[in-house]
């Protein structure tokens, strides 16, 4: 393979930087080289040879505002001619492509921009099967396919041996760039988040929420935040146990099953609580199987969530022991439900709406975990956080040394 080894460096920080480990890292990397050679100012090349003009050429017009296709005049956001690290092609893509990148002041070619604007698609964009992959993948060749088949969509998407190849660049850059490493998993973390999209009755009060938000929406927002932060994380495995999408609904039988056979350390249910009836009651709830040990986890995760939430409510048990609830008694793995407030509270409600909230939710469970299971950070975060912290240092030496030289100058 040729390509640039700054491009490549630049993908791995920046998925890195998004939460993705090494396999869903290598997964975009063999994408992306078998669609744009992981250049970001390539177009494509079956129509630049066609036209007689350079990749150059036609982001220069493109950026000018004077693009116009030679034989049907189409515009940019129009000319199914594949642009950038992705190769964007459709109308309504590239419409948004360009829209989003202009709004940041940027040429169509940045490579910053165009991988920000990725990541919009994949997080907001309907493409959450494959975002879910990537957050949980514990191989190159799954989420190297997924790209291939539910976001790229090549027109080979379908062919194996087109996705065989994909999914050899991606091996082959995996095993330039971390195949010395070698992750290990010593921790498994099975997460579902509580019901599916269409689950009845589980919505906010339309008095209090007029779009009665889901209560699977609002739990899947706090399991998605919380994996992007774990997966920061060695020696940690997330299986998550429900549809990322929402659109299927898996029984609770089956998520038992998923996180027994995955052999699970823990089993965490998130939800969101209900039953306040329009008045101003509410705040975080714990459910734990009555163990002794599962009653120190329990108190340990409800204060470290009240720490970063302050979402204390009026509870008067607000950890609860239970040998009814099915998540709690099923699985074998020390299982915590956690109620995150509730939907039908004047209090609450305006609160757990909030993406705030739920990034605060998702902090304090990566915290729990983090400190019970004595988590390191990767190896990259950890020079990353060095590098940031000698910057500091760096820029404090020099406004003392300013400071030294104004009191010298007084003398």
């Amino acid at each position: 393979m040729t390509y640039n080894e700054q491009d490549a460096q630049a993908i791995i920080d920046f998925w890195r930087s998004k939460g993705l480990n090494d396999f869903a890292i290598s997964a975009w990397l063999g994408n992306w080289y078998a669609e744009s050679g992981l250049r970001s100012d390539n177009a494509q090349n079956s129509y630049m040879k066609k036209f007689g003009i350079t990749d150059e050429e036609y982001f220069r017009e493109v950026n000018q505002g004077t693009w116009k296709r030679p034989d049907n005049g189409a515009p940019f956001t129009a000319d199914s001619i594949g642009a950038g690290l992705s190769q964007w092609t459709s109308s309504g893509r590239k419409t948004g492509l360009y829209d989003y990148i202009k709004n940041l002041g940027k040429k169509i070619e940045d490579r910053a921009a165009q991988m920000e604007f990725a990541y919009k698609e994949l997080t907001s964009g309907g493409y959450k099967k494959t975002y879910s992959d990537l957050l949980n993948a514990s191989n190159v060749s799954d989420p190297t396919v997924s790209i291939m088949v539910y976001y790229e969509r090549p027109a080979s998407k379908d062919d194996p041996k087109a996705q065989a190849v994909r999914v050899s660049y991606a091996e082959e850059f995996f095993e330039k760039y971390f195949g010395s490493k070698k992750p290990t998993t010593n921790k498994v973390l099975a997460i579902s988040a509580g019901h599916y999209l269409f689950t009845s009755g589980k919505r906010c009060l339309k008095s209090i929420d007029p779009t009665e938000t889901r209560e699977w929406v609002l739990n899947s927002r706090i399991a998605d935040k919380l994996t992007v932060m774990l997966n920061r994380y060695e020696g940690i495995k997330i299986v998550r146990l429900d549809d990322p999408t929402g659109q299927k609904l898996i029984d609770l039988s089956a998520r038992a099953k998923a996180s027994d056979n995955n052999k699970a350390d823990c089993y965490l249910a998130i939800h969101h609580n209900a039953g306040a009836k329009g008045t101003s009651a509410g705040g975080t709830v714990v459910y734990y199987y009555p163990k002794a040990v599962n009653k120190t986890a329990a108190t340990k995760l409800y204060n470290l969530l009240i720490q970063y939430t302050g979402l204390k409510g009026d509870r008067s048990t607000p950890l609860k022991e239970t040998k009814s609830l099915y998540e709690v008694k099923t699985p074998k793995a020390q299982s915590l439900l956690v109620e995150n407030g509730f939907m039908d509270s004047t209090h609450d409600t305006p609160i757990i709406l909030t993406e705030a909230h739920a990034e605060k939710t998702a902090q304090a469970m990566c915290e729990y975990f983090v400190s019970t299971w004595s988590l390191k950070l990767k190896e990259e975060e950890t020079k990353s956080d060095i590098l940031t912290e000698i910057e500091s240092v760096k820029a404090n030496i020099a406004a003392l040394e300013e400071r030294l030289k104004e009191l010298e100058a007084m003398l």
